[in-house]
């Protein structure tokens, strides 16, 4: 191996010599990689590449989803192995392929393969993951694997650039230091495969956010505990992740990688289909491109033949055996989690396991155990629809307006992706021309994906007017966009009709992302190179002179898109006469005419500005923009810029403000950007809230520029051109629509199954009716002709019918807190089905010591051991009573002496929602406190509740350790201190505070200063005092997910404990009070997001 490779010294060998000499292997090399069977023609060309290196070797290939009989075929270049000739039980090896998906399960099983093949006379054995090619010999790793044991190679081997691109070091942490597509083991690993086996028959999860990366972070522990040998050959195991520090060439008879051999690459994410892209797992900031690097190019299409010519294309579509139940119900995400939470509780107790999901013979047992479960009420009713994989793009595909225009950029790229797709066009809702070319495709939604280019406040009237059915048994996407930091109440009812939310831009998603717990995706926005008609500017009606162009539509908000101050810039920059022109080239003047005649006026005093408001084609519009100088937009916030973009598809040197949107695409680098002051949305700016966010441009600083780019055209040409490059480089349609794909599979892998029928049931399907919240809102939200919203963002909605449309919509639709609680969700959506579910899986929690069966949630909770003896008594039996006036609760009456109990974990962090929306949601509690003062508000922040005690006439103060939320306070003139909260209610004087008042802090508090905190309480309240303390209420499922999105946060308080807690320490009486309840216990535990527990120090008055 020569120089190249490097011995990592362990702890058993300390004192071996970093470097070793080079080693033979005169045994003959023992090779395997693990597939299932859509990875044949990929396990075809590794084997044959290792054969043509090692033709003496033996490769053999674990085939996971082979039936225990299948022979190896006579015709292939490997021998075929069997999940059951591994070492594990059959039981034991169905339980493992149902609480994993296929690529855990592939992982998982990778010690027990590497065992066999050693228990059958290997010397040694080197694992490759299938997707790997091999180069050149490897008996020197086998040498190293018979001596010490274990040969691992780390994912990169020198410091990574801190420049946003992917892979970076942040990734790698989550994957893993060394990665597991190789590792090559000796006699010596046996002890260490006995420990990692262990580990993976229960924890290989692909789960970063539990430290879980399938087998790889395992393996981060070898070199402290196992003899091991770290290699770091350039040429071994080169991937998109370490290849951006390194040089590969092609010398005319082989590949080198930093002048030593190529020994294997590693095709991670490479799909043959797209031999452009390198790997999907980059994602939009890839950090290595094919079109940088001609000889990886050259690798990658030569790979992509033999994948080819493998039989890829008739392989890679072969059905996974153990992604279907034996009756074809396929298994979903979290059915997978329910059996493997069932499961782990199972071996806890020492019970018996679930039934076998796989055996025949055990399909009844397991059917009635779905069912006892509930999971076949929470969705799994019967066999899956043949709705075949694809996507029905509905939305504006016709209008000329921006969103029209990102649909029909999206349709680009799912169609150079070859994702099938049905155009359903939406014309209803807009005045904008309906002109551009049909988009060619079936109009029939068929397909089980949707894709909504509507924007939030156009889905109820989008979803009035589709045919029935359409939402239903699909997932349903929006495609959205919006510009300003604060995403308001008034759009919240567009989450009812969709299940997840694209955007093009982290703009766009900060805004959205705050107020749904729902996932939102930027996706990388494609831009194509728009066509355009072959016109002078004569025939485009534009001046010869030097000219600068801002393109815009009068309905996307007159002060955001901000003609009149790109007009200001101009004048500040050129003299009249003085050569250069400004177009400001726009369409709907006409419905905004007092706007129209105030951007003339503005216009008229400088003859070089010209003003041009009508349509034209989509060619000549393209054909303005591929014709002139320079692009000029002086926007206050962008959701994307479009126009922007494809100026600079153009060539064309852009002046733009340096906020929002266009970000994605501008840099100092390849455009002029204006600086600029944050600014707050005056009124009569909608859809865009009053007091939310967006830029000023410098005005001063944008005439500089635009003088600048007038005097420097050479340079300013250069830069156009760089801009072209680099809006080619990130906004590739093809590479967007790989990233759509590749969502798109990952949605119709992992969403749950929408089924229909019995369980044992092959034969009767149906389509579900709608959903009572979606058939109510389409109703409700349904909009006469002579009311209809202008466009997708500005209608004509007078107020008074706007808010008896929202306010009829109301009982429908519930506010779905998400740590700020500004999210509205449906509260019909939560259907008996659900609320079945629910109960299932709290149940599951308390029998399982607190293990959560939900999707995506970030930890593993406890509850008392208590619980487990609950059985089928409802949720804290022994807490319930009657609050007096015949209202069913959680509580108790009677002193106790104060005693304390080791219950909980740390909490941490701290989350604000907006003001205004925080100020309306704690005016529930202002009843309850305005006849205790003094009123003593813990964790204030801002100061929204003590401003509702001031205007009530309720003395009262506050307490913060946040320097900035102290200062906020002292803006609005609060009476509030800085400092540590549970010191200063210690300091005040016994008895002295009539109420306490805190809202989100009590699960931020670790145990022992919770603890303290209700000792104070208790003995700083006067007798008859009050406590008031929120938090959220984790028995609603929805809640409790998004209290998991909070990073901070460790374990919830459940009410029931809460109210326990009281009683523990001293408090006279307390209850569980649902602010926004209904007054039905089991409904507002199931469905309300917070709770507030009210003790008092004495006797209720």
């Amino acid at each position: 191996m020569g120089a190249s490779v490097r011995r990592r010294t362990s702890r058993r060998r300390a004192q071996e010599p970093a470097r070793m000499p080079p080693l033979t292997s005169p045994a003959p090399v023992n090779a395997c990689t693990i597939i299932a069977r859509n990875y044949l023609a990929h396990a075809r060309v590794l084997a044959e590449s290792f054969l043509e290196h090692h033709p003496e070797g033996q490769f053999s290939v674990l085939v996971l989803d082979a039936p225990p009989e299948a022979p190896g075929g006579p015709d292939e270049p490997f021998t075929t192995i069997t999940p059951y000739e591994i070492g594990i039980d059959r039981a034991e090896l169905h339980r493992m392929a149902m609480i994993y998906d296929v690529m855990e399960f592939a992982t998982s099983v990778k010690p027990w393969l590497l065992r066999t093949l050693l228990d059958r006379g290997a010397s040694d054995v080197t694992y490759f993951d299938p997707d790997i090619q091999i180069f050149a010999p490897l008996d020197d790793v086998s040498a190293l694997a018979r001596r010490h044991s274990i040969v691992l190679i780390p994912h990169v081997t020198e410091p990574m650039p801190d420049d946003g691109r992917v892979p970076n070091e942040t990734t790698i942490l989550e994957a893993g230091i060394y990665n597991l597509g190789f590792i090559a083991v000796g006699e010596g690993a046996r002890p260490f495969l006995d420990w990692w086996s262990k580990r993976l028959a229960r924890e290989c999860l692909l789960a970063p956010e539990r430290s879980r990366f399938v087998d790889q972070r395992w393996v981060d522990f070898v070199p402290a505990m196992f003899d091991h040998f770290i290699l770091r050959d350039p040429g071994c195991d080169v991937a998109h992740w370490n290849l951006w520090g390194r040089t590969l060439a092609w010398t005319g008879d082989r590949y080198e990688v930093d002048g030593v051999p190529l020994r294997f690459y590693h095709f991670s994410g490479f799909d043959p289909e797209q031999p452009d892209v390198l790997s999907k797992h980059q994602g939009a900031s890839p950090r290595l491109l094919l079109d940088d690097n001609p000889v990886l190019r050259r690798l990658c299409r030569q790979y992509a033949e033999r994948l080819l010519s493998s039989g890829y294309r008739a392989t890679s579509t072969l059905p996974y055996r153990f992604g279907t139940l034996p009756n074809g119900i396929r298994i979903d995400r979290d059915l997978r989690t329910t059996y493997r939470t069932a499961l782990l509780a199972s071996e806890e107790a020492m019970d018996d396991p679930p039934p076998d999901p796989f055996e025949p013979s055990s399909a009844s047992a397991f059917a009635g155990w779905l069912r006892r479960t509930g999971h076949v009420a929470g969705g799994i009713r019967g066999v899956q629809p043949k709705r075949p994989f694809g996507i029905n793009i509905a939305g504006y595909l016709r209008a000329e307006l921006g969103i029209g225009e990102a649909a029909r950029q999206v349709v680009t790229a799912l169609t150079q992706a070859k994702v099938p797709f049905a155009a359903i066009t939406y014309r209803e809702a807009t005045q904008s021309r309906q002109d551009h070319p049909e988009v060619e495709a079936p109009e029939t939604p068929v397909y089980d994906t949707n894709l909504i280019c509507v924007n939030a406040d156009g889905m109820a009237g989008f979803a009035a007017t589709v045919r029935s059915g359409f939402f239903e048994g699909r997932y349903s996407i929006g495609l959205w966009w919006w510009e300003v930091s604060v995403f308001p109440p008034s759009m919240y009812p567009g989450f009812v009709f969709v299940d997840e939310v694209w955007v093009g831009s982290d703009h766009a998603r900060t805004a959205i992302a705050a107020q749904t717990t729902k996932p939102v995706v930027k996706i990388p926005m494609p831009v194509a190179m728009p066509p355009t008609e072959p016109m002078s500017r004569a025939e485009l009606g534009l001046p010869e002179d030097f000219l600068f162009l801002f393109t815009f539509d009068f309905l996307s908000v007159l002060e955001r898109k901000n003609p009149l101050g790109l007009v200001e810039a101009f004048k500040r920059a050129f003299a009249p006469g003085e050569g250069p022109k400004l177009v400001l080239k726009s369409i709907n003047g006409d419905k905004c005419l007092a706007e129209l005649r105030r951007l003339e006026d503005a216009a008229a005093g400088h003859p070089d500005i010209v003003v041009l408001d009508r349509y034209v084609s989509a060619g000549e519009k393209n054909a303005m923009a591929a014709s002139c100088d320079c692009y000029v937009s002086l926007h206050r916030s962008e959701g994307f810029g479009l126009t922007m973009a494809e100026a600079m598809l153009y060539g064309k040197p852009v002046i733009a403000t340096a906020y929002s949107g266009n970000l994605e695409f501008m840099d100092d680098d390849n455009s002029y950007l204006v600086p600029y002051t944050l600014a707050i949305v005056p009124q009569g700016c909608e859809p865009y809230p009053a007091g939310a966010e967006w830029a000023d441009p410098d005005l001063d600083a944008a005439a500089d520029l635009m003088r600048h780019v007038f005097e420097h055209q050479d340079e300013a040409a250069a830069r156009g051109l760089r801009a072209r490059e680099d809006v080619l480089s990130r906004h590739d349609p093809a590479r967007a629509g790989a990233f759509m794909r590749e969502r798109l599979e990952e949605i119709r892998r992992e969403r749950p199954a929408l089924l229909a029928g019995d369980l044992l049931a092959h034969a009767a399907t149906h389509v579900a009716p709608q959903s009572p919240v979606r058939r109510a809102a389409a109703v409700l939200m349904r909009v006469p002709s002579s009311l209809a919203v202008e466009s997708p963002r500005r209608g004509t909605l007078t107020k008074i019918v706007r808010k008896g449309l929202l306010w009829a919509l109301w009982p429908y639709i519930r506010e779905q807190h998400e740590l700020n609680g500004a999210v509205v969700e449906a509260l019909g959506e939560i259907q008996e089905a659900h609320a079945r579910q629910a109960e299932l899986l709290s149940r599951l929690t308390e029998a399982d010591g607190g293990r959560q069966g939900l999707q995506r949630q970030n930890s593993l909770g406890r509850v008392d051991v208590l619980t487990k003896h609950l059985g089928p008594l409802p949720v804290g039996a022994e807490l319930r009573m009657n609050d007096g006036v015949g209202v069913e609760t959680f509580g108790f009456r009677g002193g106790h002496a104060p005693t304390r109990d080791d219950w909980y974990v740390e909490f941490e962090g701290t989350f604000r929602g907006p003001e205004p929306l925080v100020r309306e949601r704690q005016r529930v509690y202002l009843e309850l406190l305005a006849g205790r003062p003094p009123v003593l508000d813990v964790g204030c922040g801002r100061g929204e509740f003590l401003e509702l005690l001031r205007e009530a006439g309720v003395e009262a103060r506050g307490v913060d350790h946040d320097r900035g939320m102290v200062a906020r306070a002292h803006e609005k003139g609060l009476d509030v201190e800085f400092g540590d909260a549970i010191d200063y209610l210690e300091a005040q004087p016994d008895e002295s505070l009539g109420a306490v008042f805190c809202a989100q802090v009590i699960e931020h508090l670790p145990y022992d200063r919770l603890m303290r905190f209700l000792e104070h309480c208790r003995r700083k309240l006067v007798p008859g005092g009050l406590l008031v303390a929120e938090t959220v209420n984790p028995h609603s499922l929805v809640a409790f997910r998004a209290f998991w999105r909070d990073p901070t946060h460790q374990s919830p308080i459940y009410p029931e404990v809460a109210v326990v807690l009281c009683r523990i320490h001293g408090f006279e009486s307390a209850s569980v009070h649902f602010p926004n309840g209904t007054g039905e216990l089991e409904r507002d535990l199931r469905e309300a997001d917070d709770y507030a527990i009210v003790a008092f120090t004495g006797e209720r008055v």
